[in-house]
């Protein structure tokens, strides 16, 4: 499945300035994302739980915790780059 979606991005000449700059800024943070997400996990059952109660079904618990935790690293990573560039390549690629 990776690799279809790699042929099928790979393929894609024209992007919006936009979205290649977001798909750029995930390339850059990938790893990042990769070594921070453990620590967000536990955000995001706390997340699942709040929903427990607004009772939302299982089948959706599951997907709302798993963007969270992604979004949630990604920002960490980004800001962390933002605000110390140098030691961020360091630490993180």
């Amino acid at each position: 499945m990776t690799l279809a979606w790699f042929l099928l991005v790979h393929k894609v000449r024209s992007l919006p300035a936009r979205l290649g700059a977001l798909l750029a800024n995930l390339t850059k943070c990938g790893l990042g994302v990769y070594m921070i997400h453990y620590f967000v996990v536990g955000l995001g059952y706390r997340l699942v739980d709040v929903l427990d109660v607004l009772a939302v079904p299982v089948s959706l618990r599951i997907p709302v915790a798993a963007v969270f935790v992604f979004a949630a690293s990604w920002a960490v990573v980004a800001l962390f780059y933002k605000w110390r560039p140098g030691l961020a390549r360091w630490v993180m690629g």
